[in-house]
Order: structure tokens, then sequence, then C-alpha cells
């Protein structure tokens, strides 16, 4: 059986030049087409089809998929030409989108993501699957990092950022006048906690921890 399609692109020609690409392929049927959001609903809504290429820059896109996968929970949604910040590509992966097409990939390429994404494959263009990974890296550390620093004392803590900025053990102690032998419990406590062995692992540690959380106060 063909695999059903509804192509939604804003842009009249590069819509019809997919058009054209899928009207040449035996495996491929269209259903429908349109040029905004409200369109692709009630295409959507009507046919049911197996996969929808949507342009994502048109207006209320990624509201138009998350209302699709709740009318049509079997529908694959591939988005055609998106870009944007890293953190724009996870919500629209969680908004429900099967694949992502960079507009600058030839056609053959928009074929093959329909008919990889019916077979349950994620086809996605090599920047959106960098940017994806990025996001999935510094969920993973905030999600490693911060319990095991909530941990620390106040003072531990302290004694990480002194570390974190390269200080010794003696610049410690005179920066916050206490004797060595008590920072160096500090830290030992500190590397125990962390489960690392080395103070500069500890210190990167830290640094991962400010980075997600300038990160996330940014988002």
């Amino acid at each position: 059986m063909p695999i059903s399609i509804v192509v939604v692109v804003e842009v009249r020609l590069y819509r019809e030049a997919v058009v054209r690409a899928l009207s040449d392929q035996d495996d491929l049927r269209l259903l429908g087409e349109g040029d905004s959001a409200r369109v692709a609903l009630i295409e959507i809504a009507r046919s049911q089809p197996d996969v929808v290429l949507l342009d994502l820059g048109i207006p209320h896109a990624l509201d138009a998929v998350r209302q699709a996968r709740a009318v049509a929970p079997e529908t694959k949604i591939v988005a055609l030409g998106f870009g944007g910040t890293d953190a724009e590509v996870v919500a629209a992966a969680e908004a429900g989108l099967g694949g992502y097409i960079g507009v600058h990939q030839p056609l053959d390429d928009v074929i093959t993501a329909i008919r990889g994404v019916v077979r349950g494959e994620a086809p996605c263009d090599g920047l959106i699957a960098a940017a994806l990974l990025r996001r999935v890296a510094a969920r993973a550390g905030e999600v490693d990092s911060a319990p095991v620093l909530a941990e620390l004392t106040s003072r531990e803590r302290r004694i990480l950022e002194l570390l974190a900025r390269g200080l010794s053990n003696k610049e410690i102690a005179s920066e916050l006048v206490i004797g060595l032998a008590t920072v160096k419990t500090h830290v030992h406590a500190i590397l125990r906690k962390l489960e690392v062995s080395r103070r500069g692992a500890a210190a990167d540690v830290f640094r991962r921890a400010q980075v997600i959380g300038a990160g996330s106060r940014a988002a």
C-alpha cells in the first residue's frame, strides 16, 4: 500500500517541487497540500495521512504539531527547513516531530526520510542531530552533577569554587582564614563525595554545573 502524505510548505515554488518529486514515486501518494498551520490541521484530521511534511517556518507550526498528535496519533510528522537554537530544537522534538530535513538537502533525501520515518526511523539533518546531542548531553550532566553538588556543605562548596579557580590548599586556607590541615580535610571530603580522585576532576564537575546552571537560566 502506498505511503499517504500531506505537504504543508509556505513557499509555493518549494512546495510544488516537493509535490512533483513525490508524484514520481510509485510507493508514495499525495493526499493534500497547503501553506498554513490551519490547513495542515484540516488535512491531517480529514485524511489521517501516514506522513506530513511540515514547514516549521510557518506561524504556529509547533502548535499544529502538538494538535496533530492528538487528532492523528499514528501520523508521522517530518519537519522541513528547520533551524533555530538548541532549545528550539529540543522543543520541536518534544512537540512530537518524527524527523528533520533541511531545505538545503536534495529532494531525494526528503523521499528517503519519508520512507525511513514510516519504518520507525528518525531521519535527521546533521546540524539538528548535533544540536539534539548537545542538549541531551547537557541535560545528562545536569542530572548527574546537581544532586552530587547538593551533598556538599556550604564550606565544601566554597572550597570547591576556589579550587576550580586554581588556588592551592595554602591559598585557600589564606582566603578563608582557616588552617591548612582543615583545607586538606575538606578537599578529601569533596573528592570522596564527587567520586573523583583528582582536584582537576573535581574542578571540572564544578565548572560543568556552572555552565549548565547558566544555560538553564538563559533558557
